[in-house]
């Protein structure tokens, strides 16, 4: 793992973006995991687009607050690492959305009809006012896509890349 948030914060400069994309907790926790998880490379591949500006991440601010709870619960990770980790995040230079009462009376709504979680919603909510595509590993959000065809998960990437 330290390789990979070497590289980051060696390569963290943006250019001009092309491709915009939301990207979830359950797709980005993917960067710091380990490589027995599934779909870790692929992940990796969507953050090199990011970090050599082919693209651009687009995140709400609740996507920092998801990563680096998760990391704390796990117990074989130390306070030094998970330091690392949040300030690798801020160099992958996302373009944070803010929450305003607009993108969460949307995010409730969405909620209510999908039957998924206020935080789950607030993703889908975010690409649809940016109008571009929701990438998530989380099975629940991905069931989604039924009436969000934009809710897409990682394999997508292999699809366009």
């Amino acid at each position: 793992m330290n390789d990979f948030l070497s590289e980051i914060n060696n390569n963290a400069k943006k250019e001009e973006n092309h491709l915009l994309f939301t990207v979830d907790a359950s797709a980005g926790i993917k960067w710091f995991s380990s490589e027995k998880e599934d779909k870790v490379e692929i992940a990796k591949i969507l953050l090199e687009k990011n970090l050599s500006g082919e693209i651009e991440i687009i995140v709400p601010g609740l996507f920092f607050f998801e990563i680096i709870n998760s990391f704390l619960y796990k117990k074989n990770f130390s306070y030094g690492q998970i330091l690392k980790i949040f300030n690798s995040l801020k160099l992958m230079h996302m373009q944070i959305i803010y929450t305003d009462y607009q993108l969460m009376e949307e995010s409730l709504s969405i909620a209510h009809r999908q039957g998924i979680t206020f935080y789950d919603a607030l993703y889908v909510a975010c690409a649809r006012q940016k109008d571009c595509i929701l990438l998530t590993e989380d099975t629940k959000l991905f069931a989604c896509r039924k009436n969000y065809n934009f809710i897409k998960n990682l394999d997508y990437l292999l699809e366009i890349f």
